[in-house]
């Protein structure tokens, strides 16, 4: 999107004004901001002079995604905008460290307009290298593009859900999203939040651990950088990329997501390259845990989890074996006891999806669900309180339930020792949830009461001094003790 090219450079190699370092300095002749072929001449000059190379990327050509600040190209985080000075004032602390270790910056790639999409105002459209008409792949894609396309060597990329790993992986490349607080996030549009993080994407996972060996590290910028002290190998990251061998490591296929059933034709020819390199790590050692074609990975997991953890979800999923008037809890418990009369509706590939079903586009609520929110619009100062409340009601729906006699002499019927246990343990839980709740509401109404008594106390103490002495006086009183102070 920006080239690292002075303006005869660039227009020698057919390249418009468009793709200029600055659209406010259309001169662009500071000999402190060197272009990548004057840096590149630079680098050659130094080692032809000394036998020695700048730094571990020497002469590394790198993109950086056009979030992140660099002092001689502008910064525009794909939006279409005018500025006064469209430079920044220096390097984001990473691009600072690349240059240190003798990377070479070509160009600030195309983004998803302010990380987000995969087209931007300034940039339009990204295009993927293998086959212009698929994705992708945002908000990074102009990064992932760029080392597919081979055009560098490497990128620096950002995310703040897939969008290191997603453009890389429709490019075919290898794409690090590091643990947070490794890499500096300073110097960038965005950079908040727990999210955001920056990170490398090349074309093998060594040139990836190269290029972390540079950027990782503390940054008195970035607070949370402080992690990092303490966690760095002593050796680097490339170390752990040169292993022949997956000896001990177990690898699950998640065939949930390899149906092409599920998938269109486009899909297809990722599922088989993913099954040949099943076997490809079964070679290397690693030990391989597959259900099989048409099998499900983690759905013996879900059958008797989802019943306890996502019980609202799992209600709604199946109302028939949940009717009113039946003890919801005492059939949750024979779920998660025995698995296998669980109904195979709920996959993996469901999770993520609203919690509740809709009607007419508007969310439609369970029973209990409903009668939580009615409690929450009536009580303005504790509605993040919800799930409490909800247990609450449910709670009180089982007393109500348990005084009835049939249900007295019914609710267990059926179910052996163990699952009765189960049923009045989930029972304590929701009350001990409940009356911690209370005591939550108990202590904030205490905080409100005093701290209404305290600006009572204030109120009345100003009357009494405004009757004793009027509210001219006082002021002078205080002007006087100002001046008397300094």
């Amino acid at each position: 999107m920006t080239l690292n090219l002075r303006p005869a450079s660039r227009k020698a190699w057919g390249f418009d004004d468009r793709k200029a370092r600055s659209t406010t300095d259309r001169v662009d002749d500071d000999p402190k901001m060197p272009d990548a072929l004057e840096v590149a001449a630079a680098l050659d000059a130094h080692f032809a002079r000394t036998g020695q190379l700048i730094g571990p990327l020497h002469g590394v050509v790198l993109s950086i995604k056009d979030l992140l600040d660099t002092y001689d190209m502008r910064t525009t985080g794909g939006g279409d905008a005018d500025y006064a000075n469209d430079r920044p004032p220096r390097d984001a602390t990473l691009v600072k460290r690349l240059r240190d270790a003798g990377a070479i910056i070509l160009a600030k790639a195309n983004l998803g307009e302010y990380a987000s999409g995969s087209r931007s105002a300034f940039g339009g459209t990204m295009c993927n290298p293998y086959d212009t008409a698929r994705d992708v792949g945002g908000s990074s894609g102009g990064s992932a593009s760029s080392v597919a396309a081979n055009l560098v060597t490497c990128t620096i990329s950002e995310e703040g859900g897939p969008s290191i790993r997603m453009p890389s992986r429709f490019n075919n490349g290898v794409g690090l999203s590091q643990s947070q607080g490794l890499v500096s996030r300073d110097g960038m549009i965005g950079g908040g939040g727990l999210n955001d993080r920056n990170g490398a994407a090349c074309r093998t996972v060594e040139d990836v651990a190269r290029i972390l060996d540079v950027i990782a590290g503390y940054d008195p910028a970035d607070d949370l950088t402080v992690y990092s002290v303490g966690r760095i190998p002593k050796d680097g990251y490339t170390q752990f990329a040169r292993e022949r061998s997956l000896q001990g490591i177990r690898i699950g296929v998640v065939r949930e997501f390899m149906d092409k059933k599920l998938f269109t034709a486009a899909d297809h020819q990722s599922i088989d390259i993913v099954d040949r390199a099943i076997s490809d790590l079964r070679k290397l050692g690693a030990t391989i845990v597959d259900p099989g074609e048409g099998g499900a990975l983690f759905q013996g997991c879900i059958d008797q989890h989802v019943p306890r953890n996502l019980n609202a979800l799992f209600i709604r999923q199946f109302p028939a074996l949940f009717p009113d008037g039946v003890d919801h809890v005492s059939a949750l418990a024979a779920f998660y006891a025995d698995p296998s009369r669980v109904p195979k509706k709920l996959t993996i590939r469901d999770f993520g999806i609203d919690r509740c079903h809709t009607r007419h586009g508007q969310p439609v609520l369970a029973a209990g669900d409903q009668k939580v929110a009615e409690v929450a619009r009536a009580d303005d100062h504790h509605h993040d309180d919800v799930r409490p409340r909800l247990l609450e009601t449910r709670v009180t729906e089982q007393r109500e339930l348990e005084h009835q006699p049939h249900h007295r002499d019914h609710q267990h019927r059926d179910l052996p020792g163990a699952q009765v246990e189960l049923v009045a343990h989930w029972q304590r839980l929701a009350l001990d949830q409940v009356q911690h709740h209370r005591r939550r509401v108990h202590h904030r109404g205490k905080q409100r009461r005093r701290a209404e008594q305290r600006e009572q106390r204030g109120l009345r103490m100003r009357e009494d001094r405004q009757d004793q002495f009027g509210e001219n006086d006082i002021q002078e009183r205080g002007l006087q003790r100002g001046v008397e102070l300094r």
